[in-house]
């Protein structure tokens, strides 16, 4: 079943990218290489600010969504497992990165395996129902009514899933081969209403920054957008990466990127400059926050690596 699931997102992963290549092909680069050129460095400081507050909104999330499974972590440790999850999740194939915040869980703060992968899956469920209302937002206003209906029902099982992940976690247990039963212990999440609330706000406003440099970059540039939109744009582009087994979701989010922004105004050759800048940072980012919070804690990618078996 895993094995087919990887066939089918690497095969997906060489259609975006073949599609992606002719699309780039077709474009004026000299005019995205001007673009670039010509881009006021304050856009470029300020869009750093930005994401740098996206990563520090994501970090106190985590802090969160670890209180709400009854374990307390300080920020430091909170910080270096998140930002060197998310290093490995963008840099690595396959986007190991998930298990490997679960691991550093169990190796650097006691949490056990099931509890911690209980954690990241509570996270991702928040990231995409937020991700997947900006998308029904931007279908709602730009594309046909059948994708509009599809988002929706998309938004609605994902809800529903999330229901029903809070209510049978433990049942996942009766589906663990049995060498990786003993990782298994019964999870809690028991802390309540204003907790979920606090992780629902600071997921909201994570994505809101996430959205406001790509919003600014184009402004910069001469393009008014909604803001909204943009938002749309993130949410589609980025839940696209899920179908992909590449780096960084190689192909399919930048796809996505540069099919839609020219549905809200924003020419090809533009939404390609965009996208250059703000995948650059998307991806520095994390790498050198981690490289911070490691050199804060006293430890390095070695250790990491071996705290996690390999």
């Amino acid at each position: 079943m895993l094995k087919g699931t990887r066939l089918y997102q690497l095969l997906v992963s060489v259609v975006f990218l073949a599609v992606l290549g002719y699309l780039l092909s077709s474009l004026k680069l000299g005019l995205v290489y001007r673009e670039l050129l010509a881009l006021d460095r304050v856009y470029l400081l300020l869009g750093a600010l930005i994401l740098f507050a996206a990563a520090l909104l994501k970090i106190y999330r985590f802090q969160i969504v670890v209180r709400i499974y009854g374990f307390e972590i300080p920020f430091l440790e909170a910080a270096l497992v998140q930002m060197v999850g998310i290093s490995f999740a963008t840099l690595t194939p396959g986007r190991v990165g998930e298990g490997s915040k679960a691991i550093l869980l169990n190796k650097r703060a006691d949490v056990p395996i099931s509890s911690a992968l209980g954690m990241i899956i509570f996270e991702r469920f928040f990231d995409m129902i937020l991700l997947a209302t900006g998308a029904f937002l931007f279908s709602l206003s730009v594309l046909q009514r059948e994708f509009t209906a599809a988002i929706g029902l998309f938004l609605a099982a994902i809800i529903v899933l999330f229901v029903l992940f809070l209510r049978h976690f433990n049942s996942i247990k009766r589906f663990v081969p049995k060498r990786y039963v003993e990782y298994f212990t019964p999870v809690s999440a028991s802390g309540g209403i204003a907790l979920s609330l606090l992780t629902l706000f600071f997921t909201a406003a994570t994505w809101l920054f996430e959205a406001l440099f790509p919003w600014l970059l184009a402004r910069s540039m001469g393009v008014n957008v909604s803001f909204i939109l943009m938002f749309g744009v993130i949410g589609i582009s980025t839940i696209a990466v899920v179908f992909s087994v590449l780096p960084a979701g190689l192909g399919t989010m930048d796809l996505s990127f540069l099919v839609l922004l020219p549905k809200i105004g924003v020419a090809t050759e533009t939404a390609l400059s965009i996208l250059l800048i703000y995948r650059f940072f998307g991806i520095v980012m994390p790498f050198v926050l981690s490289l911070a919070f490691l050199n804060i804690n006293k430890t390095s990618f070695k250790e990491i690596r071996s705290d996690m078996g390999g």
